[in-house]
């Protein structure tokens, strides 16, 4: 997929660490940042940035359906 995510968490949250795995295992490119930057009441928060679109996705489940949606997780067989 074009682009890269960002995800704001950090490697305590379990689902932070989920949505790195899957984001790896897909083949995207991802970066960790600070989720006090942009005052994330939960987390992790994942954005696609694509052309500098950012497109927010939401949490891990949000980010499966999101995969799912274009194609990326049947190609992968996840």
């Amino acid at each position: 997929m074009k682009g890269s995510f960002h995800i704001y968490g950090n490697d305590r949250c379990p689902w932070c660490v989920k949505s790195k795995k899957l984001l790896k295992a897909t083949g995207n490119k991802y970066k960790t940042l600070d989720p006090n930057i942009i005052r994330a009441s939960s987390i992790p928060q994942i954005y696609h940035i694509i052309r500098k679109r950012k497109i927010y996705i939401g949490g891990y489940e949000d980010l499966l359906t999101y995969l799912a949606q274009n194609h990326i997780l049947k190609s992968q067989n996840i």
